[in-house]
């Protein structure tokens, strides 16, 4: 086992046994431990004000169209990277102090906080495993700045986004093991905080396009990346509960009987399909999960994205209606989700 600490003092027989525990519980019950460890190329361990620059340094920027002060309740606890370098593929699985601390002295930490952090190092390691398989490499980053350089088109952009929202499905499948039944009650929970905020930065640029004061441009890549956000993130819990019946059948879905119930029900079935299909995954399959994406911008935000000849665009459809908005004011819910 390879791994390296960026100004980190914590012993490596520590390190070393935090991430054979994880292993363990990544890839179908049975597999060798030691052939899942074997996937990953690197362990990196690194200090928490240091996490940020080293990804960036290896992969690009991480940074979303939007500016750190609406990043809202996401936050990354880990991150699997695999590039290609001169002596072949190469899978990292980088873990910042906070994550690690959590679990080496756990001890010390509420019994929750050490299951989803444990979790973390699990699907971090089950990224490594499906880049194994499928033989893949992470995708380019790009900045803000360069990605708001090239003209919008739906297709370039929805291809990064599909590679994106599989790779999820792919490590949360491999993952599942790694969660009980409360840990999958917290990540809905949080799962419903972060896809309220997208809905807000949705509802936000539209009303901002409506009005002029934001270019079409700006306006289309980040209701794209938002949408593709919300489909992303609700792609992790659904593969995680279609790998696992038990799961499946506990499950309590907060959007049923909100605007958003057709929408999510499609997705999940499209999820599952993915799942049961893995790794061998055809362009038809992944387009399943395009036709909800299309479905919730047209359902959900009252928008759809058009082709032009230069560039494409996201345009305004239908009225200005929020869904789920209870009493026609802008402060109260914009989503409906589970209230």
């Amino acid at each position: 086992m390879n791994i390296r600490l960026v100004e980190l003092r914590t012993p490596v027989p520590i390190l070393e046994r935090i991430c054979t525990d994880c292993a363990r519980l990544v890839g179908p019950e049975g597999q060798p431990v030691e052939d899942t460890v074997a996937a990953v190329s690197e362990f990196v361990f690194v200090k928490q004000a240091r996490f940020a620059e080293e990804i960036a340094r290896t992969v690009g920027s991480t940074a979303p169209l939007t500016d750190g002060a609406n990043a809202g309740s996401r936050s990354i606890a880990g991150k699997t990277t695999a590039t290609r370098e001169p002596g072949g593929v190469v899978r990292r699985v980088w873990i910042p102090e906070e994550t690690m601390v959590r679990v080496a002295y756990a001890y010390a930490q509420p019994a929750e906080e050490v299951e989803e952090r444990r979790y973390v190092i699990s699907h971090e390691i089950a990224h490594a495993w499906d880049f194994f398989v499928r033989g893949m490499v992470s995708p380019k980053e790009l900045t803000a700045e360069e990605t708001l350089a090239a003209a919008f088109r739906i297709h370039t952009a929805t291809e990064y986004h599909c590679q994106r929202l599989a790779s999820e499905i792919a490590a949360c499948i491999h993952s599942s093991r790694a969660v009980s039944a409360a840990l999958l009650s917290k990540r809905y929970g949080t799962t419903r905080t972060v896809v309220k905020e997208s809905a807000q930065r949705i509802w936000s640029v539209l009303d901002a396009l409506r009005t002029g004061t934001m270019d079409t441009r700006k306006a289309s890549y980040i209701v794209h990346q938002e949408l593709w956000s919300i489909l992303t993130d609700c792609a992790q819990i659904f593969a995680t509960i279609s790998a696992i019946t038990p799961l499946a059948d506990g499950c309590e879905h907060p959007w049923v009987g909100t605007c958003w119930e057709k929408v999510l029900c499609r997705h999940l079935e499209a999820v599952r399909t993915l799942a049961s299909s893995y790794p061998h995954w055809s362009a038809d399959t992944v387009r399943q999960v395009q036709d909800v994406w299309e479905a919730l911008g047209e359902e959900v935000f009252n928008c759809r994205f058009a082709g032009g000849g230069s560039e494409d665009r996201v345009v305004l459809c239908g009225t200005r209606d929020r869904c789920g908005l209870r009493g026609g004011s802008d402060s109260e819910e914009l989503t409906g989700w589970g209230e």
